[in-house]
Formats: C-alpha cells, structure tokens, sequence
C-alpha cells in the first residue's frame, strides 16, 4: 500500500478513532484479547506483573503458552500509525487486518518497532516481545488472530533480553524470542488424534465407519483438550520455571504422552495428576514429568514417567514414558 498524504483531502487524524495508548483504558489492536488498564492493574489481584520478574527461580529462558497482543507505548506513536493509515480507518474499531495493511507498506515498518507487543496468559500481561528486526515483526503479526477469533494459542520459546526503549512497561520482563509458533485449540487436537490414530487416513476410514467411532473420537478430542490445558493452565504458570517450561514443552512437543492417557482411557484409566519436579542430574537440569492415573473400576494406581532437559533456550525429551513405582 502506498503511503497516503493525510493532508490531501483526507480526515484528519485526531478525529480518526484507533485504539488507545497504555496507561489508559484503551482498546486493543488485537480482537480477542480482553481490554486490560495498562499498569494501573500492576499489585491488583490477578494482574501481579512482578510475580514474573521477580520469580528466583527464572533462570531467564522462557518456553510460554498465551497470546500476543500489540499496543501503543504512546500519543506519538498512536498519532503516527493514524497518520499512516490515512483514509483507510473508515471504521470505528482498527482491526487487526489494518495493522497488517499499514505494516505490510515498507514505508511504514518502522511503526512495528514502536509498537508494545505484549504477551499474556491467563487474562494476565507476562512479557514484552522484543522483535529484533523486520522479519520478526512480520512474525508477531502473522501471529495475531483475525477479529472474533477464538481458541487460538501461540507459543513463545525465548530468553530475557534488552529492553525496548520504545516499550518500557513497568513490572514486565522484555523477552527475545527464538521461536514462534501459532495454533487453534482444534487444530491442535486433530493433530494429536492423527498421530495417535497411525495416520490421517486412518481417520478419513474412521468417520466412514459410523457414529460410534465420531463418538469415540470426540470423547478422544476432549480428552486431548482437557489434558492440554491441564498442563499449561496452572495457576503459576509462566512458562519461566524449569518445571512449567518442561509441561508446555510436553504440552506441545510430546504426542506420545496424550496417546498414553489416551490408551488409559480406553482401558477404563483416567489421569489422576500430573507432577513435575527436578530429576536427580549431575551436570544439566532435568526434569521428571510424572502422570498418575488410576483404574475407575479397580481403584489401581499406575505411574509413568519421561524426562525433559530444561538446561537451554530449547528443552528436548531425555527418556520416553515408561512405567515408574516410585
């Protein structure tokens, strides 16, 4: 899109409604992600931003699961981006879809560094994402749901890093990213099922063989569901301990472990809990991931186990799961 000259017959932009700058009750660039007061709700129940930055246990590597939404650090900048989008606000609301058009213009990539990219879990702002170039920028935006989209999850997999100058958010760590992924809650579960299942074509036979397969199928797809927000959804979870970021690499990384409660479930086993803590280790960190899961009908407890090393930016599984009596 060619950059437009708001002075040629066009509105003028302190009349153009687009989404406010942090430290106000502003509207966000991204649809789906809830209206929040800027730093005003820091120390409030449920927004303790420092509960991150202050974690002893955060050795500085991030391996998170939330969403990510873009904001205006300040009137400048939102003036700037009003500016640059000219005629093309005609609306009420800026959506996502004119952040990509103005940002897609060469003219106007230097807007993507100025912007806050927040990341967030749980209804609660975590991080700010550093992008470190044009490439990343381009990332983060494909990375943001269309407006009214739901079930949409991405995944951050980083390091703590220098401050934005441009986006100083009191209370929240900057983080670089190494990776950056995105994906629906559905999307997600389908994926495990075919893995679980041998292949997608097992699948296309499978809903030719009638309802009581599609009906084994979705207790199979909410099983899958259930168990992945049980691993990333805890209370705590930051995804900056060496034991949450080893659930959301199993989370994410491990169908194998979703195929094992799966076959529980077909055996008449239902997941009791899931524990991780540190694996004894002389020289990297390691972490034992333990589900526990017990017999509806004999009352049996059966443990299994898998390790994941968390030393570096990328963790990756140690042992596989197996069957553990301690």
């Amino acid at each position: 899109m060619k950059k437009k000259d708001s002075r040629a017959g066009q509105q003028d932009s302190s009349t153009i409604t687009v989404p406010k700058m942090r430290g106000e009750q502003r509207t966000l660039l991204a649809s789906g992600a809830p209206a929040t007061t800027g730093c005003q709700s820091c120390g409030q129940a449920g927004h303790d931003h420092n509960a991150v930055a202050s974690r002893s246990a955060w050795s500085g590597l991030v391996y998170a699961v939330g969403s990510i939404h873009p904001e205006f650090p300040s009137p400048g900048v939102e003036k700037e981006f009003a500016q640059a989008a000219g005629s093309a606000l005609t609306g009420a609301e800026a959506d996502i879809n004119l952040l990509r058009e103005v940002l897609d213009d060469s003219e106007n990539s230097y807007l993507g560094r100025h912007l806050c990219w927040i990341f967030s879990m749980q209804h609660t702002d975590a991080f700010v994402l550093i992008p470190r170039g044009d490439a990343e920028i381009a990332k983060l935006l494909q990375s943001l749901p269309p407006p009214g989209a739901e079930g949409v999850h991405n995944v951050v997999v980083g390091q703590s890093g220098t401050p934005n100058p441009n986006c100083t958010v009191p209370g929240l760590p900057s983080v670089t990213f190494e990776q950056l992924l995105t994906f629906t809650s559905s999307e997600f579960s389908e994926g495990i099922m075919d893995i679980d299942r041998g292949t997608a074509s097992d699948s296309d036979n499978e809903a030719e063989s009638g309802t009581s397969d599609a009906s084994s199928r979705d207790q199979d797809k909410a099983v899958v569901g259930d168990l992945f927000n049980r691993l990333i959804r805890r209370s705590d979870n930051w995804g900056t301990s060496d034991e949450h970021r080893a659930l959301n690499y199993i989370a994410l990384r491990y169908p194998q472990f979703y195929s094992a409660i799966l076959a529980g479930r077909r055996e008449g086993k239902t997941l009791a809990s899931v524990e991780a803590f540190p694996a004894a280790s002389t020289e990297r960190r390691v972490i034992a991931v333990r589900a526990t899961l017990r017999n509806r009908h004999t009352d049996i407890i059966e443990r299994y186990r898998c390790l994941v090393d968390v030393t570096e930016v990328f963790p990756f599984l140690v042992s596989s799961l197996e069957r553990t009596y301690d």
